[in-house]
Order: structure tokens, then C-alpha cells, then sequence
């Protein structure tokens, strides 16, 4: 691991600026800082070349190795709805290519912003089995409920090397087409 960087700042902000870390063959580059302290607003500009993030993962376990998870029965968390008021940031990420649990994904943006208690990603774009991903999404923590809103869209998605790859099954062929408009509201 290796990473380089110039950091300017002032009394009130602070940028590291041609952010450069490199992680075994991944390489993410950028800027990130805080153009205000006081109201600790944090932002972010950055691109990473690669990732294969199986590699980090653990091995998954097969059925025989897993406990009985379907007995224990857990009270779910609230969310922390106090510090998702309290965010202040804005950034953008760019992904050339991603592996995560088999899934190869390319030319992934993400842009998001978060103040006052409004979380937007606007959007979520990556290109997946000769398809279209896009996503918008907002959590709003402004009001006494929390408003999660969810619009995705696969494009001409393939079936069959997606299946392969999750699930090691070839069930199906075809291009997926999905939009949605989902809308939750609760604590």
C-alpha cells in the first residue's frame, strides 16, 4: 500500500489535494477535503481504476457450515436518524471496473450530496452484462419519519452471465428491463 498527497488548508479548510493510494493493482485518485470546518462539510472528487473486491472477502460458507440463523430472532436497530441530519457532503466517484461477488460491473459514476437532512444520489450509473444500470435515491431524515425514495432502471441487462455469476446457474437467457419507483416511509 502506498499513498501520496499535498495537503493545503487553512484555518476553516483543508483539501488533500492530487489524492493518489494505491492498494495492491488499485489505484484511486483525487481530491478530498473539508471546505468548511465549522459546519464540517466534506467533499470529495475521486476515481479508482480497479477493484476486486471478492479478493477481500471472506470465503463464502457453504450450508452445512452455517448455524441455524433462521432460529434467532433479533430486534432490529433504529436508524440513526440524528446523523443523517447532521451530514454536510458532497462528492462524485468513478469506478472503471468493479468485481463484487462475482458480479462484473464497468464505468460506474456515483454522485451524492447530503445537508439539512436531505441525502440525494443523483445519480448511480454502471454498465453491467452488455446493459444499463441507473439509480436515483434520497433519504430524507427532515421530518419526524424518514422518506427513503428509490428510482432504478436496468437497461438490456443479460440474464445469463448475471445468473452465472451470483448464483453459478444458467436458468435463463434475455435482456432484463426493470424501473421502479419506490417509496418507503418509517423509523
Amino acid at each position: 500500500m502506498s499513498m501520496k498527497t499535498s495537503i493545503v488548508g487553512s484555518a476553516n479548510q483543508w483539501v488533500a489535494k492530487d489524492f493518489k493510494l494505491k492498494l495492491d493493482s488499485s489505484t484511486l485518485t483525487g481530491n478530498i477535503g473539508i471546505s468548511d470546518l465549522e459546519s464540517s462539510a466534506i467533499y470529495w472528487d475521486l476515481e479508482l481504476d480497479s477493484l476486486k473486491l471478492d479478493g477481500y472477502l471472506p470465503p463464502s460458507q457453504t450450508t452445512a457450515d452455517r448455524t441455524d440463523e433462521s432460529e434467532a430472532v433479533t430486534e432490529p436497530e433504529p436508524l440513526p436518524v440524528e446523523m443523517l441530519r447532521d451530514l454536510n457532503l458532497q462528492g462524485q466517484l468513478r469506478i472503471g471496473a468493479l468485481q463484487a461477488f462475482g458480479v462484473e460491473i464497468t464505468n460506474s459514476q456515483l454522485k451524492t450530496q447530503a445537508k439539512d437532512g436531505l441525502i440525494k444520489i443523483d445519480p448511480l450509473q454502471a454498465e453491467l452484462y452488455k446493459g444499463q444500470l441507473a439509480l436515483k435515491a434520497s433519504i430524507d431524515a427532515r421530518g419526524d419519519q424518514l422518506k427513503i425514495h428509490l428510482d432504478p432502471k436496468l437497461t438490456n441487462v443479460q440474464i445469463e452471465p448475471l445468473l452465472e455469476a451470483v448464483a453459478s446457474v444458467k436458468l435463463l437467457a434475455g435482456a432484463a428491463e426493470l424501473t421502479g419507483d419506490l417509496v418507503m416511509q418509517g423509523s
